[in-house]
């Protein structure tokens, strides 16, 4: 897979600074949580939690990563659509390859 733009970042730090800015705002972050059920009720969104919790809600923005697909589908969204999980590898070539390419290069998993 060619990308002619490319771009890296350091995931745990974009993610500790995502958690102190929205804690900052008074975000309550759910660690350790699972959703068990979503369903509209009196045009509002009822979120059920696996400690039996729920949230109402006007608008869910999904950012779920590799859940949301199923998160979708507590919805009744996107039902026809399925995730394909697979790890990611890293290699870096010697530095006598330097001058194949100017950008990285992705390999696409079979499945």
């Amino acid at each position: 897979l060619y990308v002619y733009k490319d771009g890296s970042t350091d995931y745990s730090k974009l993610t500790n600074s995502v958690i102190k800015d929205s804690t900052d705002n008074g975000i309550k972050l759910l660690v350790d949580t699972k959703v068990t059920e979503i369903k509209k009720v009196d045009n509002k969104w009822k979120i059920t939690l696996d400690s039996e919790d729920e949230i109402f809600a006007n608008f869910i923005i999904n950012a779920a990563g590799g859940e949301s697909i199923d998160i979708a589908h507590k919805m009744g969204i996107a039902e026809k659509f399925t995730d394909v999980h697979f790890r990611g590898e890293y290699w870096k070539a010697p530095k006598e390859y330097n001058n194949l390419t100017k950008t990285s290069v992705y390999s696409v998993p079979e499945y």
